[in-house]
């Protein structure tokens, strides 16, 4: 029986010291990826942008449980988007497809909680509990505003209904319309530099 040799194809090495045709390919590739970069820059201001109102709903929620769920459900998007942000940095092609599933459930979770506090509003009515309890004279006053009340809060929540289609609709779009530059990137880009951004070097 023949001895058969596994023969191990190993990566080509990254050049120690740059000559002017890797010089040109670094150019090349900066300028291959810069439609990538700015998605990153996109992701990462994105992800801030939802820790932050996580944190507020959050502390906002502690007395309503559906602000907590709220606030907790945005903090679990914002982390999984600082780490789309970190995946796409490294040139990852199912990093683009991760970030925009991830701005549909945030879409989701928006649309939840407006549609469950729309529902509160109209089948309960503290707001009626308090004009009874400041007294027949105020009571009278400020009774027929209750209604508008109830009719601006729903209107309110439509609202963060629509922003969240138009604007998580839109970030979905815009990830998963950053696939085909990935993989465009990733075909015509020389290894020894996607090798450096798999390591977390900035190109």
């Amino acid at each position: 029986m023949r001895n058969m040799t596994a023969v191990v194809m190993m990566p080509p090495p990254i050049p120690a010291s740059l000559g002017d045709e890797q010089l040109r390919q670094l150019a090349d590739a900066q300028r291959a990826g810069k439609k990538i970069r700015r998605a990153v820059s996109v992701a990462t201001s994105d992800a801030w942008a939802i820790a932050v109102f996580a944190a507020l709903t959050f502390i906002g929620g502690l007395f309503s449980p559906s602000g907590l769920i709220l606030g907790i459900g945005m903090g679990v998007v914002a982390t999984i988007e600082f780490k789309g942000a970190g995946r796409l940095r490294r040139v990852d092609e199912q990093s683009a497809r991760m970030l925009g599933w991830n701005q549909l459930a945030l879409a989701g979770l928006l649309i939840l909680y407006a549609l469950w506090s729309i529902h509160t509003t109209l089948t309960t009515d503290n707001t009626l509990e308090l004009i009874n309890a400041a007294g027949p004279e105020v009571s009278e006053m400020i009774r027929p505003l209750s209604g508008l009340m109830r009719k601006l809060t729903v209107l309110v929540y439509i609202c963060l209904i629509a922003v969240a289609i138009a604007a998580q609709g839109g970030m979905a779009w815009y990830y998963f319309s950053r696939i085909k530059h990935i993989r465009a990137y990733l075909t015509q880009t020389p290894n020894w530099i996607l090798q450096m951004q798999q390591k977390g070097v900035t190109i």
